[in-house]
């Protein structure tokens, strides 16, 4: 489970956690994972269902998985982390495509 969850108290532990532990659970950091769906006409990418594009800024649109699994949806989403995703999630949605 993920260290929002443990940090959130969402999970009750039988028997509790150790002090120790809670303490060494809320100092982990949560990380960012933006993940943005685009839906388009036709579908130009191959047949991969998962592919990397580099860019010379670091983490700009990177990481792109078809979601057609075997349907002719045209879905795709994109995954953006850390920093270039804290940036991402403050664009409007009309940005972000035009950044796409």
């Amino acid at each position: 489970m993920s260290i929002g969850v443990l940090n959130n108290d969402i999970i009750k532990f039988k028997p509790e956690l150790p002090i120790w532990k809670k303490d060494a659970l809320s100092q982990c950091g949560m990380g960012l994972f933006c993940k943005i769906f685009m839906k388009f006409e036709t579908r130009f990418w191959g047949q991969n269902s998962e592919f990397n594009i580099a860019n010379e800024k670091k983490g700009y649109y990177p990481m792109w998985i078809s979601l057609d699994r075997g349907h002719q949806t045209n879905l795709i989403m994109c995954v953006v982390v850390g920093d270039e995703g804290r940036r991402v999630e403050k664009l409007s949605d009309e940005l972000i495509k035009d950044e796409i």
